[in-house]
């Protein structure tokens, strides 16, 4: 079963990683030093005004109408979900509520959180652990802007800009107890921002670390600081970046774009370094650069960006979906080819594994490499190490080589096979049928022996080439 903590991820996907950042959640610099805002201007002075006496009431509209980040992912949570987990907003007073209330799996998912108004903040106690209190938080950060006229893109990347960088703010803090815990958070409602840091926000290795080094595993998610906005999908040889700057491509797209690169080393990654001058539209075998002139052309989780600019990067080489397996006896697993068509699939040891149309079927413990040659005549090369045998069990007892097992006249001798591959035949043999008879087929995981007559008959069981002899003693 699916937990609920997972549905509801999926379903506030595009606020997650704010949210995380919003609450105090370490996850670095987020740009570089030389780039870094003057600390000294940041803390400067500034006249704050006070809230209005309605902005509560003005904030909460701004929260549940038609078309809020509130009310599409309310309205994303219902469509995926029904009534099985649903969650509502209300207004009292200096607070406002978000509920959710879940129904079976998803009653761990229940809960209050509530954001309130002191002097001119909206404050919010996160919980430790919750992600739901902290990611609803970032709901109420796009509808305070909304009601200051500012734009919530713009505010979000400011407030993790801020946070990442621990520098001082008139406009957003977060407070922490004696062992660093976050105890309080503090967004200004008077007003709107001066947010001139966000020209020194740009994405590096620090506030890329959520997704790390790619590998063999497919990712996807968004990072988002400042002006830039990344979203990545894909893994180590196939992937794309789309990196966005608000109103247009600068410096920091250029700058997000190399430490992105760096960071992740998609395949390609150094000659990528190594030519990339400056932004501009380039394609080569291993990479293509171009800017994103139709949103029909970006990921569905970008749609609604409409005032970033976008530039893809797509990494792509020749490759197989994996380039080890490990497997046991019997099993099987499949090769993908990505980027590539196949003319040829070949193993190096058809003893210890085969290959038929990128299925790979483990027979006996050993290593043999599985290769696909391609339609161009390249070679893609994939270890595999077989870890074990197959087994015999007979009468229920573990085999024995040559030892020896009783059955009545008439009686059956079961022998149980495990690790047999499948679509393999075995091979049966009895040395005195007249004795001892085998009754299965060769595509059978138990083998079946009946005893005949009084006397004594050697057999002989092959399972993906592995031989069991053994007595059969007929009483």
């Amino acid at each position: 079963m699916i937990k609920s903590k997972n549905i509801i991820k999926k379903a506030i996907s595009m606020t997650c990683v704010s949210a995380m950042l919003v609450a105090g959640i370490p996850s670095g610099k987020a740009f570089a030093a030389e780039a870094a805002p003057d600390t000294a201007a940041v803390q400067e002075s500034v006249k704050l005004a006070p809230a209005a006496e309605d902005c509560m009431q003005k904030i909460y509209d701004s929260l549940t109408k038609e078309g809020s980040q509130f009310s599409k992912n309310k309205k994303e949570m219902e469509e995926l979900l029904g009534d099985t987990l649903t969650y509502s907003a209300a207004i009292s007073g200096n607070a406002i509520t978000i509920t959710a209330v879940g129904k079976d799996a998803y009653a761990e998912s229940s809960g209050s959180w509530d954001y309130i108004l002191e002097g001119d903040y909206l404050t919010y106690k996160p919980k430790e652990g919750d992600y739901q209190g902290d990611a609803y938080f970032t709901f109420l950060i796009d509808a305070v802007a909304d009601y200051l006229g500012m734009d919530s893109d713009l505010v979000n990347g400011y407030i993790i800009g801020i946070n990442v960088k621990n520098l001082s703010s008139e406009y957003y803090s977060v407070e922490k107890d004696a062992e660093g815990n976050v105890t309080k958070l503090k967004l200004y409602v008077g007003g709107t921002y001066d947010m001139k840091e966000l020209d020194g926000f740009y994405l590096d290795a620090d506030s890329l670390d959520i997704f790390g080094t790619l590998d063999e595993s497919s990712i996807s998610g968004i990072a988002h600081i400042g002006k830039v906005m990344l979203y990545v999908s894909g893994k180590k040889n196939s992937v794309e970046f789309f990196i966005g700057e608000h109103d247009a491509l600068t410096n920091l797209a250029y700058q997000s774009i190399l430490e992105t690169v760096k960071t992740m080393q998609p395949v390609g990654y150094e000659e990528f370094l190594e030519n990339y001058k400056e932004l501009s539209e380039v394609s080569t075998d291993t990479y293509q650069v171009s800017y994103v002139t139709d949103t029909a052309e970006l990921p569905e989780a970008l749609q609604d960006e409409s005032h970033y600019k976008f530039i893809r990067l797509h990494f792509s080489v020749p490759a197989l979906s994996s380039s080890s397996l490990s497997m046991e006896a019997g099993g099987f697993d499949f090769l993908m080819p990505e980027e590539c068509e196949v003319k040829k699939w070949s193993s190096s040891n058809k003893k210890v594994a085969t290959v038929e149309d990128g299925q790979v079927t483990a027979l006996k413990k050993g290593k043999a490499t599985i290769t696909a040659t391609l339609t161009d005549g390249t070679k893609l090369a994939c270890k595999v190490t077989v870890t074990s045998n197959p087994t015999l069990k007979i009468g229920g007892k573990a085999y024995k080589k040559n030892a020896v097992y009783t059955v009545k006249k008439n009686g059956i001798l079961k022998a149980a096979i495990k690790g047999k591959a499948v679509f393999v035949d075995n091979a049966y043999k009895s040395s005195k049928k007249a004795v001892a008879k085998i009754k299965s087929g060769k595509m059978e995981d138990t083998v079946k022996i009946k005893g005949i007559k009084k006397g004594t008959s050697k057999i002989t069981i092959k399972v993906n080439g592995v031989s069991f002899t053994f007595q059969v003693k007929v009483k």
